[in-house]
């Protein structure tokens, strides 16, 4: 593994540590084998869900837009 790969899951580590935080991948109570609705990713911090993205990805794009939201 390259080490920006490596360098990027040290920092992701650090920073879910520092905040005691949790990535999800969610989607409506309604999806099934059928489809999926409603899908977004979100960070658990101390037990309170934030919605960063709606959608299945994240990149840097969608955290900053989240920021100014």
């Amino acid at each position: 593994m390259s080490n920006n790969v490596e360098n990027f899951k040290t920092e992701l580590y650090e920073l879910l540590k520092k905040y005691n935080a949790i990535l999800h991948f969610d989607c409506d109570e309604c999806s099934d084998l059928h489809g999926v609705t409603g899908e977004r990713m979100t960070v658990e911090i101390k037990g309170v869900d934030y919605t960063l993205n709606d959608g299945m990805d994240l990149n840097a794009y969608d955290v900053l837009k989240s920021i100014k939201e």
